[in-house]
């Protein structure tokens, strides 16, 4: 499904998370700091969890080539949400795979919560975190963001003013 996006001519396909989440999450972010920079261009947002779901089907189904070129054709490719979620050693490989067919050819976005030093661990295997890590630092621009959680803003305002009306009955 495509839908308009603010600029003429620029399509994406749908968001990588559903309407009920918060608008304002990494992917989400991404996506607009493309938008806004480079104008009209094609993406595909996924989760680290999806992508490696598809790939680990495709291959049961014998269609890993097509599932490898489907992820080789947009020009931008966001994955979110990786490390979030454990990822099978299967998983981990089939990502590689597609980090590595990108390379030098196309863009790649991922958000994570998890430190470079870490992916290692979050990966399983040391040498297909250092292989990744190789062929996507290079040439990059890593964005740090710190601060308090987008999620969690409401919930810290609700309890706030819980405080604040418990407060104002004692006095």
């Amino acid at each position: 499904m495509r839908r308009r996006a603010e600029r003429p001519g620029l399509s994406t396909k749908s968001s990588c998370h559903d309407s009920a989440r918060a608008e304002r999450t990494a992917c989400h972010l991404a996506e607009q700091f493309v938008r806004t920079s480079l104008g009209t261009f094609s993406s595909t947002p996924t989760t680290a969890a999806e992508l490696a779901a598809k790939c680990h089907k495709a291959d049961l189904e014998g269609r890993w080539k097509t599932c490898m070129r489907f992820f080789a054709g947009p020009k931008l490719l966001i994955i979110d949400e990786l490390g979030y979620l454990p990822l099978p050693e299967d998983g981990a490989s089939a990502l590689f795979q597609v980090i590595n067919q990108r390379y030098l050819k196309s863009s790649t976005i991922l958000t994570t919560n998890v430190g470079i030093a870490d992916w290692a661990g979050a990966f399983g295997d040391a040498t297909v975190a250092a292989a990744m890590l190789d062929r996507l630092l290079h040439r990059a621009a890593v964005a740090g963001i710190d601060g308090p959680s987008y999620r969690l803003r409401g919930h810290q305002n609700q309890a706030d003013a819980m405080r604040k009306g418990v407060n104002a009955r004692v006095s």
